[in-house]
């Protein structure tokens, strides 16, 4: 029996430590504002570290822009979330004043974002030439102007420049709101809006869009059979 005592207090104290090292570390606002810190820097990093700036304390002038940006922009978003979530919750409010009032909300913050964007250009353009801000711009939006202009070159064949321009300054537009958005798939939202009036303008112009993507997957598959041929010689 005292064999058996001894081992189920062993048991316990097993189960008690590792209950204990279960529970998540909880982390003081000092530590989390500095784990936040670390993380809009080390985002900020890698874009600055792709202009290849030779000035180390131009570097670190735009790593600091960038930084400020990254927390401006989650203060916006994060806040018009909070208040919007709380007017949802809001039992007292009728479902037509609590969407009033989140579209007020939705409004504002945009507002908000338009004047935050204008003023984070201007500080780039303090320390960046125009092609160094596109760098910027298109690591803030995973290079998607130029991954979703290539795609559509390749799949239409006989674009005309006009076509092509126009095509262009729809990605670019779309960039400026995505360089805002505060989510991956916010970004891709955005693209993928102007991708839609990019559509509407193509079959406008003759183009049948789902025969060109399939006249565009047989090229790929082709080419894949192209490869895997020579490979094999």
């Amino acid at each position: 029996m005292k064999r058996i005592s001894i081992l189920m207090i062993a048991v316990l104290m097993s189960v008690a430590m590792f209950a204990q090292q279960a529970q998540p570390v909880q982390q003081t606002p000092a530590e989390k504002e500095a784990a936040y810190t670390k993380t809009l820097t080390d985002r900020a990093q890698k874009i600055a570290d792709k202009l290849g700036l030779k000035d180390g304390a131009q570097g670190v002038r735009v790593r600091d822009i960038l930084v400020e940006q990254y927390r401006n922009l989650s203060k916006i978003h994060d806040g018009r979330d909070a208040q919007v979530k709380a007017l949802k919750a809001d039992k007292s409010l009728a479902k037509e004043v609590v969407d009033a009032k989140v579209n007020f909300l939705v409004a504002d913050a945009d507002a908000q974002l338009y004047t935050l964007h204008g003023e984070f250009l201007g500080k780039l353009y303090s320390e960046l030439t125009p092609d160094q801000i596109v760098m910027v711009k298109d690591a803030m939006t995973y290079n998607k102007v130029n991954v979703t202009m290539t795609a559509y070159k390749e799949m239409m064949l006989k674009l005309t420049d006009e076509q092509k321009r126009y095509l262009m300054a729809c990605l670019c537009a779309a960039r400026e709101r995505a360089m805002d958005a505060e989510s991956a798939a916010k970004k891709d939202y955005w693209f993928g809006k102007y991708k839609g009036r990019i559509n509407n303008y193509l079959a406008k112009q003759g183009y049948d869009m789902k025969t060109e993507e399939a006249g565009w997957m047989k090229r790929i598959e082709e080419a894949k059979k192209q490869k895997a041929a020579t490979e094999k010689k």
